[in-house]
């Protein structure tokens, strides 16, 4: 709904980050939710955070919050300067 289409990865991300927390969301206590759809959109954007290796979760989390920054920005310029 306020995902940004014209993003480099037009919505891609913030849409498959949004299914696995309805997921968790909707699983039952003391149960598991399986990431692999949002797991596979990482690694096809950063090749590098793909495999199964043990990578830096501080990484992770950087690609991850850009891209959502990306997908959800509606702003088009510069904020508002004091």
């Amino acid at each position: 709904r306020d995902i940004k289409e014209s993003s480099p990865m037009k919505g891609a991300l913030a849409s498959s980050f949004a299914r696995t927390l309805k997921d968790l969301h909707a699983s039952p206590p003391r149960s598991s939710v399986n990431p692999t759809q949002l797991k596979r959109l990482v690694g096809k954007w950063a090749p590098h955070l793909g495999g199964y290796a043990q990578q830096d979760s501080q990484e992770f989390c950087r690609f991850l919050l850009d891209g959502l920054h990306e997908d959800l920005n509606t702003s088009s310029g510069p904020g508002p300067t004091e």
